[in-house]
C-alpha cells in the first residue's frame, strides 16, 4: 500500500485491521487529529467539566448558607 496515493480515511479504515498504537504508526499527529476530531465533537474539556461542577458548588454553598439562616431565624 503506498501511503502517499491513498486518501487519509481509506489509510484509517485500512489499518483498523490493527489493534492500539500500531494502527497509528507512520501517520502525522494532525492527521490523526483530523481523523478522530468528530468522535471529540461534543464532548467538554476537564477544564469545562471543572468550571462547570464549580458553579454548581457555588449555587449548592449558597443554598446551604440561605438555609441556614431560615432555620436560625
Amino acid at each position: 500500500m503506498d501511503d502517499q496515493d491513498t486518501p487519509p480515511h481509506e489509510r484509517f479504515s485500512q489499518m483498523g485491521k490493527l489493534g492500539g498504537p500500531a494502527r497509528w504508526k507512520g501517520i502525522p499527529r494532525e492527521e490523526r487529529a483530523a481523523a478522530l476530531a468528530p468522535a471529540r465533537r461534543g464532548r467538554r474539556t476537564n477544564e469545562e467539566r471543572f468550571r462547570a461542577l464549580t458553579e454548581q458548588l457555588e449555587e449548592l454553598r449558597a443554598k446551604v448558607v440561605d438555609l441556614e439562616q431560615r432555620v436560625a431565624a
